[in-house]
């Protein structure tokens, strides 16, 4: 029987359970009755899983035989593109192999255009005639640009068809994460001078290897700077005021962690490396936490993470234990659930 365990009525705690918030975790209120050092191990622990389901999805990806450079297109790729637009920013790197990207780029002496009017155009987001009308002429003449080019790209390479425009999400999203503006960052990534477009795998494993990995991968990262045009554009229908169209901080961590951290451990496991699996989890104890509405929830409960380890540990423990209701396989559910 339950009874002797209730710590209240049971009409109460019904009521409770209805009314709660709908996010709220069903251990809030009695988190602190779990030690912290209980509470830390298991949040390594999460972590760990974490890292290991992340291995784990590149591998599927590429099952035979995985590509790293590719992955790490693809992963950087979805890291622009934000959790709206993930998705369809993993199929525009499909789409526009690096090989196909670099061709672009050895010819486009200083001009990256080309490259914009490939990812642009592969994505569906190249504007019509009609969707130009107001534009001022700068803008209208770079669109029209971009236009003509996709066309006689895809006549001589014969590129898939374009995806359909309305796969990417422009609602309640600041014009900073609009989606032109993140492939014009990922346009960055692989034209010349950008992080995909030499050796990039080589770069980062001397980054992650050196005195200071977090600072020298950043360097990388933080290299990969739009062309002028996006200075004044978040997309090429209407220019704005001038701004930085560089990634930001904060996101470059944020690609460091999801996008860099997977793939070089993937590198450790092919090559049998524990000396880079450790380097790439003391760079994620080096990182800084990001605020989002995962650890918020569990600093509201006073478990604020340390770095960017601590916080994917966290992730990992509400994504498949909080979300889905699996106390029972929670190392804090069944420390409060156990006969004491």
């Amino acid at each position: 029987m339950l009874a002797p365990h209730l710590t209240a009525p049971l009409r109460e705690l019904l009521h409770d359970f209805r009314t709660r918030e709908e996010e709220t975790l069903f251990c809030a209120p009695r988190w602190d009755e779990v030690p912290e050092q209980e509470r830390t191990r298991w949040i390594a622990e999460m972590t760990e899983e974490r890292l290991e389901a992340k291995k784990e999805r590149l591998v599927d990806r590429y099952f035979d035989a995985p590509d790293l450079e590719a992955l790490l297109h693809e992963r950087l790729f979805a890291g622009l593109g934000y959790s709206k637009n993930d998705a369809p920013m993993s199929d525009l790197a499909r789409r526009t192999p690096l090989a196909l990207c670099r061709r672009l780029a050895r010819r486009a002496d200083g001009d990256v255009r080309d490259l914009e009017a490939l990812l642009l155009g592969s994505a569906g987001l190249l504007p019509d005639p009609e969707d130009l009308l107001d534009a001022d002429r700068a803008t209208a003449d770079y669109a029209t640009d971009l236009a003509e080019r996709f066309e006689q790209l895809e006549r001589a390479f014969d590129l898939p068809a374009p995806m359909e425009s309305e796969r990417w999400q422009f609602f309640r999203l600041r014009p900073a994460n609009f989606p032109p503006l993140r492939i014009a960052q990922a346009v960055a990534l692989v034209a010349p001078g950008g992080l995909l477009h030499r050796d990039p795998l080589g770069r980062l494993l001397d980054a992650v290897r050196s005195e200071h990995p977090a600072r020298n991968l950043r360097a990388l990262l933080e290299a990969n700077v739009p062309s002028d045009f996006w200075k004044t554009h978040f997309h090429l229908e209407k220019a704005t005021t001038e701004r930085d169209p560089s990634v930001g901080r904060r996101r470059i961590d944020t690609l460091i962690t999801n996008a860099v951290a997977p793939v070089l451990l993937l590198h450790a496991e092919q090559h049998d490396d524990g000396a880079l699996q450790t380097a790439v989890r003391d760079l994620l104890h080096a990182l800084p936490v990001g605020s989002d509405r995962v650890t918020r929830r569990f600093r509201d409960l006073g478990t604020r993470p340390q770095d960017a380890f601590e916080a994917q540990g966290l992730h990992q423990l509400y994504r498949t234990r909080c979300e889905e209701g699996r106390c029972l396989d929670c190392a804090v559910g069944q420390h409060l659930l156990s006969p004491r």
